[in-house]
């Protein structure tokens, strides 16, 4: 049976997502991965390409041009995931946010326009937990 968790536990977990959203550790990850590999393989002469057609050129010694191109990388990729973060958008985005009603215990979805079909307002699964103990109430 689904129990609500306290609010307590609620807020302590609303806390830990809103320190998620602002801490800068993902995106600088990201950007660091994402400007590594591709200053590697402009490196190794990669200049692009896309469906099959790919430019290479002469493997090049490490430049000032290496060094640019990878900043250049980093600061765009740091910019687009620290902005997604910050909105509270996934990176992988999702399609429905995973709801629970308050009454029934149904699953409902953002297509519901915050509504179930019992009438009561549903919220994040996060909020809940599943309780193998609790006897469930007898519905007739």
């Amino acid at each position: 049976m689904w129990r609500r968790i306290s609010d307590r536990e609620i807020d302590e977990f609303l806390a830990r997502e809103e320190q998620k959203r602002k801490s800068l550790l993902r995106p600088f990850l990201w950007a660091s991965l994402w400007a590594g590999c591709l200053s590697y393989a402009y490196y190794m002469g990669f200049r692009g390409g896309a469906r099959g057609f790919y430019v290479f050129a002469q493997h090049s010694r490490f430049t000032w041009i290496t060094i640019v191109a990878g900043l250049i990388t980093f600061v765009i990729v740091f910019t687009i995931v620290s902005r997604r973060q910050r909105r509270g958008e996934s990176f992988f985005a999702r399609t429905d946010l995973a709801l629970l009603c308050v009454e029934c215990y149904g699953p409902a979805t953002l297509v519901d326009y915050g509504i179930c079909k019992c009438g009561a307002r549903p919220e994040p699964y996060e909020f809940y937990q599943w309780d193998e103990t609790a006897d469930a109430p007898l519905t007739l």
